[in-house]
């Protein structure tokens, strides 16, 4: 009677287990979240250097506790343990024919929010002229204290020519999520 007991308690368990692992993507407490932004590179003359800021405006006063994965599941900004960026990659969207990213030779994103020192997250040095799209090398950095700020910033410099058509390009990351599974099941 005891061992049946015991069998019993131990498929509720692991029940429960598959139920709470069917809440996301990588485990009972892991989240893959995609976030993505564009911006517009103004065609240039001969003369002009691409310096500075890109401009992604979707990854300035980023604040990963609106992205609706994370609201779906209850997950507030305390309960996160740890964000790791695990793909970052550039597309060009416009002009659709022919346009590469043969104006751009390095890239590098930074983030930065009050409190925490800007970091470098990810770069790409060279970059293949030939693309349309390519995959940034990703520094591993932890993200959490900066998504424990209100918002955080992600900011780019960039080193090229501008390009000769207006161009649009698409930058798209992947997080990891980690959050406290003891503050979900509260």
């Amino acid at each position: 009677m005891q061992r049946i007991a015991m069998t019993t308690r131990s498929a509720l368990v692991a029940a429960a287990m598959v139920l709470l692992g069917a809440c996301s993507s990588d485990g009972i407490d892991t989240f893959r979240i995609t976030e993505s932004a564009t911006t517009t590179v103004p065609k240039g003359t001969l003369l002009e250097e691409l310096v500075g800021n890109f401009g992604f405006d979707g990854f300035t006063d980023l604040d990963l506790t609106t992205n609706q994965t994370l609201q779906n599941q209850g997950v507030k900004r305390s309960q996160i343990d740890s964000v790791r960026m695990t793909k970052l990659t550039l597309e060009i969207t416009s002009p659709a024919d022919g346009q590469t990213f043969d104006f751009l030779s390095k890239i590098e994103f930074f983030v930065q929010a009050d409190g925490v020192a800007k970091k470098r997250l990810a770069s790409k040095d060279p970059i293949d002229g030939s693309v349309k799209s390519f995959a940034c090398d990703i520094d591993g950095l932890e993200l959490a204290p900066y998504v424990a700020a209100p918002s955080m910033d992600i900011t780019t410099t960039a080193t090229g020519k501008r390009p000769k058509n207006e161009t649009t390009i698409k930058a798209t990351m992947e997080l990891l999520v980690d959050v406290n599974v003891s503050g979900l099941l509260d």
